[in-house]
């Protein structure tokens, strides 16, 4: 009687561990298996991400544009005083370049020097409107045309689902391991109550 119960002592939780160990790593990869509907019984099986994929994808494009990133906050960035000041170091700096090289050849020495740095200054102090006018006009365009989230849904979409799980398993690899493994742990707390019960049940007179 007690070899039986000691038996159940261990066999019960060790069952209880694998069952729910099997039992939620199987569910994480019916996330994403089977690819494709396969008929089995007359009921129609295919992984959760590949049958609400293009759902899915439509609804992180517009969560991103809603609540993420927008063309406004695209263009409010690219607006900066940062971003202005460095576009006009850029430009100053290329214009520079192109004119030592352009003028150097004509009028080497000092007097090139001096008349590229003329050059340079003047039309640097015209580089701020020309980035403001730029920058408007653009912004105008941009807030028509750019989608940032269709973009998102388009470049969701075009992943492979092989692709897409293995995104999905990396991002999350150690909460999908902590899920696998609280299985394992309940199914063995719930086997070991069904041998305690077992136990106390045959120990009743």
């Amino acid at each position: 009687m007690f070899e039986g119960l000691y038996a159940a002592l261990v066999i019960l939780p060790i069952t209880g561990a694998a069952i729910g160990y099997v039992t939620n790593w199987l569910a994480v990869k019916l996330l994403f298996r089977p690819y494709r509907p396969v008929r089995v019984l007359g009921f129609t099986l295919q992984g959760l991400l590949p049958r609400r994929r293009k759902d899915m994808a439509r609804r992180i494009g517009e969560v991103v544009e809603e609540e993420l990133l927008s063309a406004g906050d695209v263009m409010q960035l690219l607006a900066s005083p940062a971003m202005r000041a460095e576009a006009a170091a850029a430009i100053e700096r290329a214009i520079e370049a192109r004119a030592n090289e352009a003028i150097g050849r004509f009028l080497p020495g000092r007097i090139g020097r001096t008349v590229t740095s003329y050059l340079v200054g003047r039309m640097g102090r015209e580089t701020a409107a020309v980035i403001d006018d730029t920058l408007e006009n653009f912004g105008h365009t941009a807030r028509m045309k750019l989608n940032l989230g269709r973009l998102v849904q388009e470049k969701l979409e075009a992943l492979s689902m092989p692709e897409l799980e293995r995104m999905v398993l990396s991002l999350a690899a150690r909460e999908i391991r902590h899920i696998v493994l609280m299985g394992a742990l309940l199914g063995f707390l719930v086997g070991l109550l069904q041998a305690l019960l077992l136990a106390a049940l045959r120990a009743l007179p």
